[in-house]
């Protein structure tokens, strides 16, 4: 049985989190948000041809040092 890597061949790669509000680093004409966070994700597959390479939790801290938890979406081409 062969096992394929499917991050071969991945050259540039593109963060999504629940926590952004930004515009598309590729095009701009698409808001990126926690609104549409499904709608992020979808948006570099289907309009940019990206694959879902991983989705998972992030923890950071917010401006008091607390917890915060985040999904992400990691997308590569």
């Amino acid at each position: 049985m062969t096992v394929q890597n499917s991050y071969e061949g991945i050259k540039q790669v593109v963060l999504v989190t629940s926590d952004d509000n930004k515009n598309c680093q590729l095009c701009s004409n698409f808001h990126i948000g926690p609104n549409n966070f499904e709608e992020s994700i979808n948006h570099y597959i289907t309009d940019h041809n990206y694959k879902l390479l991983h989705v998972g939790q992030q923890t950071s801290n917010d401006m008091n040092g607390n917890p915060w938890q985040l999904t992400v979406a990691v997308h590569g081409q």
